[in-house]
This record gives C-alpha cells, structure tokens and sequence, in this order.
C-alpha cells in the first residue's frame, strides 16, 4: 500500500475550495514541509534524504503539482456533472 493513500488526502483536504495557486507560497512550502515529515516517518529514511528522492520512492507527487492536479481534476468532474445535476 503506497503512503498517500492515507498521508495526501488529509493535507489537501477541500483544496478545491480554497487553493488558487496565487499568493499561497507560504501556505504550499508549510505543506511541503509537513509532506516530507511524514514521509521520512513512513519511509523511515535519514534527515538527510533528498525530498525528491523521498518523494520518488514514496511514490508521491510534490505538494504543489498535487494540489494542481486535484483542482484540475475537481473542475472536470464539476464539468462534466449533467446540467440537472444540484450543487
């Protein structure tokens, strides 16, 4: 079982409400910083692992094309909802 089927989806938890991906910076780099705690707790590696490295063997994407790719996919599915279809 890969890490982010439990670790993601708690850090990007409604990111389609609230993500934009303007003026966030300081909001994605905790993220990330968060992201990379826990994997080195689930990953067990050293302090100093390289996070894309982490990531890589992790099998999880970097916070900031995860919360594109959820928001991506979040307007295609509001899209695609039939028009009768109650919001």
């Amino acid at each position: 079982m890969h890490a982010h089927n439990h670790v993601l989806p708690v850090l990007t938890y409604g990111t389609a409400l609230w993500y934009t991906g303007r003026r966030q910076k300081s909001l994605t780099e905790m993220m990330g910083r968060a992201q990379s705690a826990a994997l080195r707790l689930i990953l067990g590696t050293f302090k100093t692992t390289p996070v894309e490295d982490m990531q890589h063997l992790g099998a999880i994407l970097p916070i900031a094309v995860l919360l594109e790719r959820t928001l991506d996919t979040a307007a295609i599915r509001l899209r695609t909802l039939p028009r009768s279809a109650q919001l």
